[in-house]
């Protein structure tokens, strides 16, 4: 059965530390769609869609951390049926090494700039 035949009956729940910054990889990196940010000034929860397939993203209560791993390791937290898996690697390896680079030129001015500053006191 394709992935475009299944009918969508639930959306996973993840549980993040931050859910703005979560929410911003799942748009910047994976190219998910935010439905909604909802909670106030510190959002409890981000409603993701892509392909027809949704996410709840939820804050995780202070100090929980994740499971335990089991017999075959960490639980699986969502699984994402797409048409064309070699593509979507494809994209997200663009997608991910576009955003690496951003941030290590980000980092890397601002450590120029700290050194510059250092230099001239």
């Amino acid at each position: 059965m394709a992935p475009a035949e299944l009918p969508v009956t639930g959306v996973a729940c993840l549980l993040v530390d931050d859910v703005e910054a979560a929410a911003g990889y799942y748009r910047s990196v994976l190219s998910f769609e935010q439905v909604a940010l909802l909670g106030g000034a510190q959002p409890q929860f981000a409603i993701m869609r892509k392909h027809g397939a949704a996410v709840l993203l939820q804050q995780s209560p202070p100090g929980a951390g994740r499971p335990p791993a089991g017999p075959g390791g960490p639980p699986w937290d969502a699984i994402f049926l797409v048409d064309d898996v070699e593509g979507e690697h494809h994209q997200l390896k663009i997608r991910a090494s576009t955003r690496w680079a951003k941030s290590a030129a980000t980092a890397s001015a601002g450590t120029a700039s700290t050194s510059g500053t250092a230099a001239a006191t």
